[in-house]
């Protein structure tokens, strides 16, 4: 029995088909279709018919970000993909494909899979902190996930980090991969507005007021700004600009982490 299992992160969605034994049949990934409602329900239907290639799929699992009532099959809000709140995602997407569908946030995708098959399989008590678009995250306790009164508990985007004014303290801004390579754009001249994470994290001063640009900036192999590949390749290139930058991400990262133990 194969399964198609979709996460859906603020850059890319990422998918693959499944058997029961967790063997891997097919992987890919495409950018993430955050736009419009019609655009991500036709996605899915089309990677269904995608995954139907490889073998008979019966059923379909979705790891989404924001706060998800999973038991409804609802996005409450929040999140990269905000056209889809109050929408019964699971029914929609049930009907397009006819199998059944589950839809949980993507931190508590993380716990699930940590619990299940790796590094909480042995513990009653964890957490798991995910570093992609934002801060996901998800809370174990005595081997059950925490939920939280408004199905919040383990998003941790929000906790404050820094000192600064606004959201510029929070977790997102100082751990976010989002931020870390709109950063990365600012410091070699290319244009963050290009980036497709841009009217996520343009609630930052700091990213809307650039006035500097470098030939990097006409360079096609940035004309989306900077994905993770491209930040790589100038950090180990030695760059200086990105290697700072990328110092002081993993020193923030470490204090959030060490933070949770107060």
């Amino acid at each position: 029995m194969n399964f198609l299992t979709m996460d859906f992160g603020g850059t890319l969605a990422k998918y693959s088909v499944m058997d029961e034994g967790l063997n891997v049949i097919l992987r890919d990934e495409a950018p993430a279709p955050t736009t419009k409602p019609v655009d991500y329900y036709d996605f899915v239907a089309e990677i269904f018919k995608e995954a139907q290639n490889s073998g008979r799929v019966e059923g379909i699992a979705l790891s989404m970000p924001g706060v998800i009532d999973d038991q409804a099959g609802i996005l409450r809000g929040s999140g990269a993909y905000r056209m889809l709140t109050d929408q019964c995602v699971t029914e929609e997407i049930a009907k397009r494909t006819g199998v059944p569908v589950t839809m949980e946030n993507d931190g508590k995708c993380g716990v699930l899979a940590e619990v299940w098959k790796g590094n909480l399989a042995d513990v009653d008590d964890g957490v798991v902190i995910i570093l992609g678009t934002g801060i996901a995250g998800g809370i174990v306790q005595n081997r059950k996930i925490l939920k939280g009164k408004d199905l919040s508990a383990g998003e941790f985007s929000y906790s404050i980090v820094g000192e600064e004014e606004g959201f510029e303290c929070t977790a997102f801004f100082h751990c976010g991969v989002s931020t870390l390579l709109h950063k990365a754009c600012l410091a070699k001249g290319i244009d963050v507005r290009k980036m497709p994470t841009y009217p996520l994290v343009s609630m930052f001063k700091v990213f809307t007021e650039q006035t500097e640009f470098s030939e990097l900036n006409d360079d096609p192999a940035y004309a989306e700004g900077m994905n993770g590949y491209q930040f790589f390749e100038f950090l180990n290139a030695g760059d200086p600009a990105v290697e700072k930058i990328y110092r002081k991400y993993v020193f923030d990262v470490a204090v959030f982490r060490c933070s949770g133990r107060r």
